[in-house]
């Protein structure tokens, strides 16, 4: 029996010891909470203190610059650290003048000379003139014909009178001549001699 209440006691002690150890446990983690957790604290403040620090101690891009500017600013403009060099073209020389080609006068066929009609040409009718006289020298006129009335009509043809060709000297032609005589300042008689003839260029 009393073996029995011997090992109850030992057990009840073992039990009373394995408390008091529990509860030493305890206090000692408890006491060591408090420590843990302001450590904690002091870490996270060390840490945001740390964080503002580089923050503010971070370098400001715009800082770097300094009063000189950013890199843009820095440029040179190219019309300052280059030297303009301005050429002064030669005047232009002007064109030269187009070569003149001498233009070849236009080759008129010359107008063959006036012949007398020939003997058997029909005669003009004029009732001032029955018939026509061959006459070869100065002076011609009315009811004249030949190679000189002609030379004559061509002359004043080329003075600018309306005037037949044929070698015999009208009325027609007679009124030609006076009107030429008239407009030169000569004896206005109708005949073609050597003033009249000199006048219209022949002789």
């Amino acid at each position: 029996m009393s073996d029995d209440t011997t090992n109850d006691g030992d057990d009840q002690t073992s039990d009373d010891s394995a408390t008091e150890v529990d509860h030493g446990a305890t206090d000692r983690v408890l006491g060591w909470l408090p420590a843990v957790l302001r450590g904690g604290a002091t870490i996270v403040v060390a840490g945001i203190v740390l964080a503002v620090a580089l923050a503010v101690t971070a370098p400001d891009d715009s800082s770097t610059t300094g009063p000189q500017g950013s890199a843009s600013d820095l440029a040179v403009p190219a019309s300052a650290s280059t030297t303009t060099t301005t050429t002064v073209a030669p005047p232009a020389a002007s064109d030269p003048a187009p070569p003149t080609t001498a233009k070849a006068p236009a080759t008129t066929k010359a107008p063959s000379p006036p012949t007398a009609p020939p003997p058997d040409a029909p005669e003009p009718v004029d009732e001032r003139c029955p018939s026509y006289t061959v006459d070869e020298e100065f002076s011609v006129g009315l009811c004249d014909r030949g190679a000189l009335v002609a030379q004559v009509q061509a002359a004043l043809t080329g003075a600018g009178f309306t005037v037949e060709v044929d070698g015999f000297f009208t009325s027609k032609t007679e009124d030609a001549v006076i009107q030429f005589q008239a407009r030169e300042g000569l004896e206005q008689d109708g005949l073609v001699g050597d003033q009249t003839a000199a006048a219209l260029g022949i002789g």
